[in-house]
């Protein structure tokens, strides 16, 4: 990482003005080859009031444009024209990051590999709260994905492992309930049954837990996780109005609500993983095809096994005139746009909310009330600022497997599967 050990010496309440401070010394922003170092880097000096000069090599020239000015459209920081004088003690020998950005405890400097350190971190503790409730433990159930008799419905070298174990269920869980809240009947369900906005968290951890174990527990297992949602949605029922006015009947657990649901989702994993993630196994249509089994375990009766079939049941909703656009869910993208998130996931979470943005269909995302940020006529490098957020995320929690990773692979040992090779070939059972 760039060493500003050597900057000039000023108060903090000298006021420098924009750019000053990092075009004095142009080997301070130069020669780093790690982006997220680099992100490290920018974000502390926006945090501490320093603009970052276009010309720095973060990644681009645009990304730089989107990351050091455009914060407002896409990170909900200020941007900057001339850096006010900030109060703190009368000295400044390095970029600190004591400002309330990441925290009073971290004091770590620009310059010092300590600055990666604590704020992958910090970073790292703030995500595990977010997805699981905990910073230092794991979930009850994480371990007993070791458990089970069988290897379950998805095997390593599977389209579902190679989809659900990326980061970009990030970007497609968020574009998954911007679709779904389209629904009027499901949206009903939430609004009337969930406690979403009180407890936002619990619920994704919750849905979480759906997710990896029917994708890394054993057959058993699955069906037990997919049985007590089942069981929870029983008493999700009620009444909604559709576009002509008409009062309809709704239930958690009926079978062409829980289509719609998993066609949703089915949609917003995939296309997320087609624009930021990696090569899937077999293609698209195996994504498709393996995770019908969730569909089936959840009611769904057919599930669509192609993913122009998934495309066509998906766009029959909007030509038919069974999605609605209205108050909720206008409440509902508002509430996903800010949620009750720690102020270090906010910047990287605004990003994330944008790709989501970006993936959706423009049918989907007018509805929505929704647009691609833009800078005047010029759409703004969504996709790319997108890519290195999920790359600072993956650093952060680890480039290892995750846990319930681990804990399939240890069944998997156990039963005498040997682990898929690196080319991504299907586990097999020892001769």
């Amino acid at each position: 990482m760039p060493h500003v050990a050597s900057a000039p010496h000023r108060p903090c309440g000298t006021g420098l003005t924009q750019g000053n401070y990092w075009q004095s010394k142009p080997e301070n922003y130069r020669g780093s080859s790690s982006t997220a170092g680099q992100y490290a880097h920018r974000y502390q000096a926006r945090a501490r009031g320093l603009s970052v000069p276009a010309g720095s090599p973060m990644i681009s020239h645009s990304l730089n444009s989107l990351l050091a000015r455009q914060t407002p459209i896409l990170t909900g920081l200020p941007s900057h024209g001339t850096t006010k004088p900030r109060a703190c003690e009368p000295r400044i020998c390095r970029l600190r990051t004591d400002c309330g950005i990441f925290g009073k405890s971290t004091a770590a400097r620009v310059g010092n590999n300590g600055v990666m350190r604590n704020f992958l971190r910090d970073l790292q503790g703030e995500l595990k709260r977010a997805f699981t409730g905990s910073v230092d433990a794991l979930p009850e159930w994480v371990p007993r994905l070791a458990e089970g008799d069988d290897a379950g419905y998805h095997l390593p070298g599977s389209a579902v492992w190679a989809v659900h174990g990326s980061m970009t269920p990030i970007v497609g869980g968020i574009r998954a309930l911007l679709m779904q809240a389209l629904h009027p009947g499901a949206l009903a369900g939430i609004h009337e049954h969930s406690d979403f906005r009180t407890d936002p968290l619990s619920r994704l951890a919750r849905t979480i837990r759906w997710i990896f174990t029917v994708t890394y527990g054993s057959t058993a297992a699955a069906e037990q996780a997919s049985a007590r949602v089942r069981r929870l949605h029983e008493p999700v029922q009620g009444n909604f109005r559709d576009r002509q006015g008409s009062l309809n009947q709704y239930s958690a657990n009926d079978p062409e609500l829980a289509r719609w649901v998993h066609i949703a989702f089915v949609d917003a994993f995939l296309t997320s993983h087609k624009i930021w993630g990696g090569k899937i196994p077999g293609g698209p249509d195996a994504y498709v095809r393996e995770w019908a089994q969730a569909g089936r375990l959840m009611g769904v009766d057919d599930p669509p096994l192609t993913e122009a079939d998934m495309r066509q049941q998906l766009d029959r909703y909007f030509r038919n005139g069974e999605l609605l656009a209205d108050n909720r869910v206008a409440e509902t993208v508002g509430f996903l746009r800010n949620p009750p998130l720690h102020p270090l996931l906010r910047p990287g979470y605004r990003i994330i909310f944008a790709g989501a943005v970006y993936s959706l269909e423009p049918q989907y995302r007018q509805m929505l009330g929704l647009e691609v940020p833009r800078l005047g006529p010029f759409p703004l490098p969504v996709r790319l600022a997108t890519k290195v957020t999920l790359g600072v995320v993956h650093l952060a929690l680890g480039r290892r497997p995750g846990p319930s990773e681990q804990a399939a692979r240890a069944r998997l040992r156990r039963l005498g599967y040997e682990a898929a090779d690196p080319a991504g070939g299907k586990a097999k059972t020892r001769s």
